[in-house]
């Protein structure tokens, strides 16, 4: 006895993150607590793409190299008077100095952004963090897979 098969196709889920769920018919979007619903039809295209912000980098970088130069500058003042400069103050400012400069380099290494296209409009970027980007990749090449293959 053959067994007929059903001309409408079971939907199956591919990904399901952070970032919402994609399935063999439809991506799910989580964005800033609410859901949205796309047909993987009317997608139109999909770019994973990593964007920095060199000007933030530079400045955050600066105000840590200004920060170590007044460390510097304050140190040989003291030094000039024959005191010491208190070991709390040193401390304080290398603290300060790398915070500025961690924080200037994660403006440099930047975070994604996944952009989905709808038939010609943007939906909202989904912004993806460093500490997020093999799912932000898994969810892209998962909605990327349907459009091309679907």
């Amino acid at each position: 006895m053959l067994k007929e098969i059903s001309p409408v196709e079971e939907e199956k889920i591919i990904v399901a993150n952070d970032f919402g769920t994609v399935s063999t018919k439809r991506v799910m979007l989580k964005v800033s607590n609410t859901e949205a619903s796309i047909p993987i039809k009317q997608i139109y295209s999909i770019s994973f793409r990593r964007k920095h912000n060199f000007s933030l980098g530079i400045l955050y970088l600066f105000f840590s190299i200004a920060v170590l130069i007044g460390e510097l500058y304050i140190e040989n003042s003291y030094e000039t008077e024959g005191v010491s400069m208190p070991k709390l103050i040193s401390v304080l400012t290398l603290i300060l100095i790398l915070l500025f400069f961690i924080v200037s380099m994660t403006y440099f290494i930047g975070h994604h952004l996944i952009r989905i296209n709808e038939f010609g409009d943007d939906r909202k970027k989904i912004k993806v963090d460093l500490f997020k980007t093999r799912q932000g990749k898994e969810y892209y090449e998962a909605i990327h897979q349907q459009i091309i293959g679907g």
